[in-house]
């Protein structure tokens, strides 16, 4: 198949983060230590659940208590891979995360400055 239009379109903005570095924004977002109690976290764009897969790789370090997490996914097919993977301890809505209610969140997600105990990635 030649690089035609439909070859290109249908991969666009879709690029997997490395768990590595996966790993990394999770050490960052907590500072090396635990999640506050009650926190929550936006995975948006979250793909197939490598954030989350990061999330979980972290606290089973630490013993830290798992925040709630959401996980909001464009792509329908990404969306149910991360449902599969992790919908056990992740919300995962198909949308853009621009354009999602705060319901279909599970209610408002604010900014760590704005109310400690939540935490938006």
């Amino acid at each position: 198949m030649g690089m035609g239009r439909s070859a290109v379109a249908v991969d666009v903005g879709k690029v997997e983060t490395p768990p590595s570095l996966a790993l990394r924004m999770v050490e960052k977002l907590f500072g090396g230590g635990s999640p506050p109690v009650g926190s929550r976290v936006l995975d948006a764009g979250c793909g197939r659940g490598v954030f989350v897969e990061a999330l979980l790789s972290y606290l089973g370090g630490r013993g830290g208590a798992l925040p709630e997490v959401v996980c909001v996914e464009k792509d329908g097919g990404l969306a149910e891979v991360a449902r599969r993977r992790f919908g056990g301890v992740a919300r995962v809505v198909v949308g853009d995360f621009l354009l999602t209610r705060a319901e279909e969140l599970g209610g408002p997600l604010r900014l760590r400055d704005q109310q400690p105990a939540v935490c938006v990635v």
